[in-house]
């Protein structure tokens, strides 16, 4: 689930913890995983952000955080590039 958590399960795994946005962005360590995620796109080739951490729940709670200061920014540009580097980062995994 950490590697795809874009999947229903990862969804549901975060409603089990019923944990709310405002609670998700005080976890400094989904923070700080959700802007190496956001980091990560402006480099394509950069690894910081390919393989997912250790503790696959930092993994499926920073996707959406990622996904919100993406969107949050307004630009669609990096919005796009973000898009596009969980593309590759996940053909990436399933190559």
């Amino acid at each position: 689930m950490a590697k795809y958590p874009f999947l229903p399960q990862a969804k549901q795994h975060i409603a089990k913890l019923e944990l709310d946005y405002k609670t998700i962005v005080d976890l400094p360590h989904v923070r700080k995983r959700a802007k190496q995620r956001m980091y990560a796109s402006f480099e394509l080739a950069m690894r910081l952000s390919l393989e997912p951490s250790s503790d696959f729940e930092t993994e499926i709670l920073s996707y959406p955080l990622a996904i919100l200061y993406a969107t949050g920014t307004g630009d669609r540009h990096l919005i796009e590039r973000y898009a596009l580097f969980e593309a590759v980062q996940i053909n990436r995994y399933l190559g």
